[in-house]
């Protein structure tokens, strides 16, 4: 029995979804199901009943879920302790990226830090705003980027900066676009992440500010992509203006002169954990870069 075994339990028990429970745990729904399999053969009980609805707890699953929890948080209370005793930099941090590297700057803040401290190193996770913290909050990552804010009381939060965000349409349709209003745009194609994206947040909002309503969306679970498909006239897109800039006007995008906005970009881990020193150092080095 092993500890990330007992965290799919839980998350699984909690989702009552395989697939939801892998996304929540930045895992994939194979080795969600092996975590799962591995237990009942161990325990010589089953946990779920497989149905129409969903994964549902049986009875011994439920005897042990209390179990489980407990033992879950007890390791991770051992862990935190002997991190803060040890009073050194070193360890694999989880690290979630709501965004390219180029635009949170990661690839130099983690440059840094390795260089700076030969003990760490890092797992890279991708995902949405609201996937990050939520990656954050359950344990699944130590520290996480965020744009837009979060009222989550069990988070330690920190400002890191801002991201300018512009919106990205395709060169072929920049002359007419250009003078075009928020009704026009509207009746555009958008590309945007998941539910939980912050850009999709605040493209409801101004649209709702404009008195206009957004239906035509493309879900896309990659934004590093988002530009291709503004380049091919696919759609277009909220996106880091430093991302259109950079592509050359033969790339096919541009920036549509009638909106900018500056979207705060947030640092976070849990409040519990924001002594232990590889966070500490993760935190002071995101910082130092975004402040230099």
């Amino acid at each position: 029995m092993e500890i990330y075994q007992l965290k799919t339990f839980v998350k699984v028990a909690e989702v009552g979804n395989i697939t939801r429970a892998a996304e929540k745990l930045f895992t994939s729904q194979p080795a969600v199901s092996s975590h799962i399999k591995s237990l009942e053969t161990e325990f010589g009980v089953r946990l779920f009943d497989r149905t129409s609805k969903g994964m549902m707890l049986t009875l011994p699953g439920k005897a042990l879920l209390d179990d489980a929890e407990r033992i879950i948080n007890n390791s991770d209370e051992i862990f935190r302790k002997a991190s803060s005793l040890r009073n050194d930099v070193s360890g694999t941090l989880k690290v979630g990226l709501n965004n390219c590297a180029d635009v949170l700057q990661s690839g130099t803040i983690l440059t840094n830090l390795t260089k700076r401290y030969p003990d760490i190193g890092f797992d890279i996770i991708r995902g949405d705003s609201g996937d990050v913290m939520e990656g954050v909050e359950s344990g699944s990552l130590d520290v996480g980027f965020f744009e837009g804010t979060c009222d989550k009381a069990s988070l330690h939060i920190e400002l890191v900066g801002t991201i300018e965000l512009c919106i990205a349409v395709p060169a072929s349709k920049f002359d007419w676009l250009e003078a075009a209003g928020w009704e026009e745009l509207a009746d555009q194609t958008w590309v945007y992440g998941s539910p939980k994206c912050s850009y999709l947040t605040l493209l409801n909002q101004q649209a709702e500010s404009h008195g206009v309503e957004i239906e035509r969306k493309i879900l896309l679970n990659d934004d590093s992509l988002f530009l291709d498909f503004v380049a091919n006239d696919l759609a277009v897109s909220i996106a880091p203006k430093k991302r259109v800039l950079a592509m050359s006007e033969d790339c096919g995008v541009k920036v549509w002169p009638h909106f900018s906005y500056a979207m705060p970009l947030s640092l976070t881990c849990l409040k519990n954990r924001e002594c232990e020193p590889a966070i500490q150092a993760f935190f002071e080095e995101s910082k130092r870069v975004w402040n230099t």
